[in-house]
């Protein structure tokens, strides 16, 4: 147990990579509408829910990359450290 401590870092970069997994599913599911079936559930409820998926998703994804990107250097730092 010579390296108990918890690594910062990485587990920014998970939360960075979350985030950018759930911006990629909102952002699918705005063009699924133009591709998809027009009857189903689904692309009702993405109709009418276009803007917000389209804007929070494109959010979501940027805020995902920058929380990555702050993980990873964390974690860099953290590495050269020990």
């Amino acid at each position: 147990m010579a390296n108990s401590k918890r690594n910062w870092g990485k587990e920014i970069k998970d939360v960075g990579m979350l985030i950018i997994i759930i911006g990629v599913i909102m952002v699918g599911l705005v063009l699924y509408l133009f591709v998809g079936d027009s009857d189903s559930t689904l692309s009702y409820f993405v109709d009418e829910h276009v803007l917000f998926l389209a804007v929070g998703g494109g959010v979501l994804l940027i805020v995902g990359i920058i929380t990555r990107s702050i993980g990873k250097s964390k974690e860099t730092k953290s590495e050269k450290k020990d």
